[in-house]
């Protein structure tokens, strides 16, 4: 998981900081967002068995648990 995380990360990471922010992760068809919900083979108006999916702004408060506005690692390895 760690490799295949690390090659990711950089994807979602668009501009290097280390960390994703809420527009990284919603950000349509290349964000954080959009590849969990591919890779669960969801539609991203589909709402099963995650926060509301139709509703980003919750669905980013879930995965960021420290309230930093941004996702550290840990926070992406949880969710």
């Amino acid at each position: 998981l760690e490799e295949t995380l690390s090659k990711m990360w950089s994807r979602w990471d668009t501009d290097g900081s280390g960390d994703i922010s809420k527009d990284e992760m919603l950000a349509p068809k290349t964000g954080l967002l959009a590849f969990v919900l591919k890779a669960r083979g969801l539609e991203e108006e589909s709402s099963a068995k995650f926060p509301d999916a139709r509703n980003k702004e919750a669905f980013f408060a879930f995965w960021d648990q420290d309230g930093s506005g941004e996702l550290e690692r840990d926070e992406v390895v949880r969710a």
